[in-house]
């Protein structure tokens, strides 16, 4: 059934990153920054929900001056800026253990996220594709083990191959039979398997939120583009995608509209509210 889109139902807009906030340059172009700031003024909330760390999104947040809590690790961790509010999901630390020596297994690159660091055991060509994203710093351990108990505490890790989504799918089939079925599994990217803890999900995480904000989800507008924005879109009032999303986040979506390098978000946001 088609949704009736009336102004004064949304009180919240939430924003995946790459491929919707930000254009294919990883730039938030200035009409999306004006268009934000024209709705936080008629008191509408906006935050961000991103596979991001904290270190990688606290920039924008600033320049975007986003008070509400945000949605970071795909769902496992929800924090704002003023360091107020804090609530992070982490993965067993067997689990982790069983992770990291399949991958080692099938030959497939890892990165952990812990607290606000990014840790990798040393670059490679499939991991440099994630510098286009605008990552932050990629510490090289040498070794997982010389993270010690801190392998206790990753809130996400992803494996990243370049060369056949089929690998990525084929990891996912082995880690879910032989280490753990109950994790969040997301092929966010045909590049990225994404891992976070059971029940950690954008969309988990937008629930959470909008509990916080003692709003409704119905009073949420969501836009992304991938397949981890997926539970995103369908548990917001209206899931908007872009035209340059993945097809299954477009078949989701309650809508879809241009691209991000068109500044489809801005420009849909600027009719429904009259800005």
């Amino acid at each position: 059934m088609q949704k009736t889109i009336s102004a004064e139902n949304y009180k919240l807009l939430a924003f995946d990153i790459d491929g919707t906030l930000l254009d294919s340059e990883q730039v938030l172009q200035e009409k999306t920054r004006t268009v934000l700031k024209k709705c936080q003024e008629k008191g509408i909330w906006v935050t961000i929900a991103t596979g991001k760390n904290w270190d990688a999104v606290r920039p924008l947040a600033q320049q975007l001056e986003i008070h509400t809590p945000l949605i970071l690790s795909n769902g496992a961790w929800l924090a704002d800026l003023a360091g107020t509010f804090e609530e992070k999901k982490v993965i067993p630390g067997e689990v982790m253990q069983g992770i990291i020596h399949k991958c080692r297994q099938e030959g497939k690159d890892l990165v952990i996220y812990l607290d606000d660091q990014v840790y990798i055991e040393g670059m490679t060509h499939n991991l440099s594709f994630l510098e286009t994203f605008g990552s932050v710093a990629m510490n090289e351990v040498g070794r997982w083990e010389a993270l010690g108990d801190k392998l206790n505490e990753v809130h996400k890790c992803m494996a990243v191959d370049l060369q056949s989504t089929q690998n990525l799918v084929h990891l996912e089939a082995v880690l879910r039979e032989e280490v753990c079925d109950s994790l969040e599994y997301c092929l966010a990217m045909p590049e990225i398997l994404d891992m976070t803890p059971q029940g950690a999900t954008k969309g988990a995480g937008l629930k959470n939120l909008c509990e916080k904000l003692k709003i409704p989800l119905s009073a949420v507008i969501a836009f992304g583009d991938g397949n981890n924005d997926i539970d995103f879109l369908t548990e917001a009032g209206l899931g908007v995608s872009l035209a340059n999303g993945m097809t299954q986040a477009k078949a989701c979506a309650d809508l879809v509209v241009p691209s991000n390098d068109h500044s489809g978000p801005a420009q849909f946001l600027e009719y429904l509210f009259d800005l």
